[in-house]
């Protein structure tokens, strides 16, 4: 299952954190711990097949 996540357009020589990055880490973070949930779910289950 594959997430997209538009990035917005900046340089890289701005070391200044806005909210526009937290909302992205947000997203990103929300989005890895619904893979890590999938996939426990998904291993109980094989689980439970045995």
């Amino acid at each position: 299952m594959s997430v997209l996540i538009s990035l917005p357009a900046r340089s890289f020589d701005e070391e200044t954190i806005t909210a526009a990055d937290i909302v992205v880490w947000a997203k990103v973070e929300r989005a890895l711990s619904a893979k890590r949930e999938a996939c426990r779910k998904l291993g109980d289950a094989k689980v439970a097949l045995r």
